[in-house]
């Protein structure tokens, strides 16, 4: 997991720059509609308008951040490895149970519930790594998509700067 994620590199680069890009975005527009607002003097109730356009910021550019975040190597690691280690803590809890301590063996409730936790525990790993492999999937398709983007623009460009010389 780790060398496939030393490799991503370039996607990471790519969606900090698309990131930024759009969160400057929202911020101008955000900045954009206060403005207008202010100068044509729209009478605000309450300040109702300016609280739904720096909520709706704020909504968008928490979403652009968590996606930047997913993609953390670091992160995603400390998400992911912790999860599925107590499923595995909780597993093994429930075989020695069954099988050594007699304590546990006979409280039902105990033993079950050292499998039902090892049970969650590792859905939520298996969910966190859907969600990382989705987020990469996305990006390289997206940045293979600019990649072929950027050689059909050059590849264009070529013959005109060959009819120029």
């Amino acid at each position: 997991m780790i060398h496939l994620l030393s490799m991503f590199s370039d996607g990471l680069a790519h969606v900090r720059k698309r990131t930024n890009t759009q969160i400057a975005i929202v911020q101008d527009l955000a900045q954009t509609v206060q403005d207008q607002m202010r100068s044509k003097n729209i009478q605000d109730q309450g300040g109702v308008l300016e609280r739904t356009i720096t909520s709706e910021n704020k909504r968008q550019t928490d979403r652009l951040n968590k996606e930047l975040r997913l993609l953390s190597p670091k992160r995603q690691i400390r998400r992911v490895f912790p999860v599925l280690f107590l499923a595995l803590i909780f597993l093994t809890l429930y075989n020695v149970g069954k099988k050594e301590c007699w304590i546990v063996n006979e409280n039902f409730f105990v033993r079950n519930l050292f499998f039902f936790l090892s049970f969650i525990c590792a859905g939520l790993g298996v969910y966190f790594l859907k969600n990382i492999a989705w987020a990469v999937i996305d990006i390289k398709q997206e940045l293979a998509t600019s990649n072929n983007q950027g050689k059909e623009k050059s590849e264009a460009l070529s013959p005109i700067e060959e009819d120029k010389k």
